[in-house]
């Protein structure tokens, strides 16, 4: 008792003369300075016991209280033990962090976190953020702001998370924009009148590339139920305006158009190099598959392997199309024949038939102008056609060939007392060319019996049949007539018919390098490569 008292007066006299207050120490060095019996081994006693508290007073203290420390030794609704202190200007106990429903924490990195993973962090602050520094109810290293509606940069440029209030997004203001309000995305560009736009001016990069290496589904459908084109391609640059690459089993491109007067596909190409550009690396898969009207390609070719089995052996196309009226069209451009050949179509078998050497044995240019010549069919082989024989077999009929361009006649008369005049048919009189240099050969067979006869006054409108020896019979007769093709002149362009003889052709059939091989060997994919050499095998 009597050291109790001695510890009060010593306190007292203290704080009286020094304003300062010392426990275990004669020379406090604060307002009150608390000491252990020993800092090395300290006892079970040694420390500050700040009052407890099963729960915080019903009466809340005032401002004068404000600071003031106790210890929740119970859980008090969401409020969980530790030290509490009084907050006046919030009228709320609040936990020291380390203690108690601590609502932030500091890591051994000095990080800042909420302590449960159920904490939330609220700002109320409803500036506008902008590219000025200071503004947004969150700011980052005075760069990156945020508030209520946006996520934006210094320069004001950079990111925007719902731009201006309207659900926009943008990256790089062009480099990635999206128009919430008009539903539309632009990609190098700002969003325009279009859905979805890709603009880029860089020389090596493409503006889209799809591939697909594998699975059943498509690389890439279009869908088109309006009236509108489904797919438009314009190029304007020396580059393929579309190429499709597909090692899968699936289609490269499904292009469907439901209804509407519009195109399924639309390619206006201004380039050097191919409008369309598709490629099939799979024997078992057609290039291009096209249908009009509900109209689909339904022919195989067909071999016979043994007795009455048959087997298709194509029916796998380049060019797969089918229509109710025409199934395939192609178009040259009527322009500098003098100078250019020009062809509406062209096919050809080429390779190297498991050999060294490229070669093409088989070739037809259809609607053709060669050599300032215009032809229906020019190319290697011979003119065909099919019939069937009496067990209902397919026979092949080869037709004529000259090395001139000649029309062909026949036709039956009469002799009258040894003489007939034949006059042609004004259509075959305006077509050939009859003269000295292009004589008309008539060949006569007589169905009687006569003298024989002669033909005589040949010229592109008729001949005459002469008895010999003068003879007064009066037999039939048949005949057929060649004549040379009379040069020909449609819209301008003049083909020179009437003097050709195994008319030489000034052209060579040689092996083209394809674009599109080029175009593989700058794939940087591996798989791409090596369809690449497994495509120069078939060939």
């Amino acid at each position: 008792m009597k050291k109790i008292l001695q510890i009060t007066i010593a306190l007292i006299v203290s704080s009286n003369v020094f304003a300062q207050v010392g426990i275990g120490t004669t020379s406090p060095q604060a307002s009150l300075d608390i000491q252990s019996s020993n800092q090395a081994t300290p006892s079970p006693t040694d420390g500050l016991l700040i009052p407890k508290a099963d729960q915080f007073p019903t009466t809340n203290p005032t401002a004068l209280q404000h600071g003031m420390l106790v210890y929740l030794t119970t859980t008090v609704g969401s409020d969980t033990p530790g030290f509490y202190y009084w907050n006046n200007p919030t009228t709320t106990w609040l936990p020291l962090a380390g203690g108690g429903t601590t609502y932030w924490d500091r890591n051994a990195s000095g990080y800042l976190f909420p302590e449960t993973t159920t904490d939330r962090v609220e700002i109320f602050n409803n500036t506008d953020a902008n590219g000025t520094a200071g503004t947004g109810g969150l700011e980052i290293a005075n760069a990156l702001r945020i508030d209520r509606n946006e996520i934006i940069t210094n320069t004001n440029t950079e990111l925007f998370l719902q731009n201006d209030n309207n659900g926009d997004l943008s990256i790089d203001n062009t480099t990635f924009r999206v128009d919430a309000s008009a539903n539309r995305v632009g990609i190098g560009t700002l969003p325009g009148t279009n859905k979805f736009e890709i603009r880029n001016s860089t020389s090596g990069d493409r503006s889209l590339y799809v591939v697909k290496s594998g699975g059943t589904a498509e690389a890439a459908r279009i869908y088109n139920s309006g009236s509108g084109t489904g797919l438009y391609v314009y190029n304007n640059s020396s580059a393929n305006g579309t190429s499709l690459y597909n090692y899968g089993s699936g289609r490269g491109l499904y292009i469907y158009k439901g209804s509407g007067s519009g195109e399924g596909a639309y390619i206006n190409n201004y380039a050097n190099g191919p409008g369309l550009n598709v490629r099939s690396n799979s024997i078992n898969a057609n290039g291009i598959s096209a249908s009009s009207g509900g109209f689909y390609c339904d022919l195989g070719w067909a071999t016979q392997t043994g007795g009455t089995s048959w087997g298709i052996t194509s029916g796998v196309k380049g060019l797969n199309a089918a229509s109710d009226h025409t199934g395939v069209e192609g178009r040259a451009n009527w322009s500098n024949t003098s100078t250019t050949d020009k062809m509406g179509g062209l096919f050809y078998v080429s390779g190297t038939n498991g050999g060294g050497s490229w070669s093409s044995p088989a070739l037809a240019a259809v609607g053709s102008i060669i050599d300032n010549t215009v032809y229906k069919i020019l190319g290697f082989g011979i003119v065909s056609t099919l019939v069937r024989d009496t067990e209902d077999k397919e026979r092949v009929m080869v037709a004529p060939e000259a090395p001139e361009a000649l029309f062909q006649d026949y036709g039956i008369g009469q002799l009258v007392n040894g003489k007939a005049h034949i006059t042609l048919d004004p259509i075959l009189t305006k077509n050939i060319s009859v003269d000295e240099n292009h004589p008309l050969k008539v060949f006569v067979q007589l169905e009687g019996n006569c003298q024989g006869v002669y033909v005589t006054n040949k010229s592109a409108s008729g001949f005459d049949v002469i008895e010999l020896n003068n003879g007064q019979s009066n037999v039939a007769f048949s005949y057929q007539l060649v004549a040379n093709r009379a040069d020909e002149n449609r819209g301008g362009q003049i083909s020179k018919y009437a003097d050709m003889r195994f008319k030489p052709l000034s052209k060579k059939i040689v092996q083209k390098q394809l674009e599109e091989e080029k175009q593989l060997e700058e794939e940087p994919e591996p798989k791409l490569k090596i369809k690449k050499q497994e495509a120069r095998k078939e060939q």
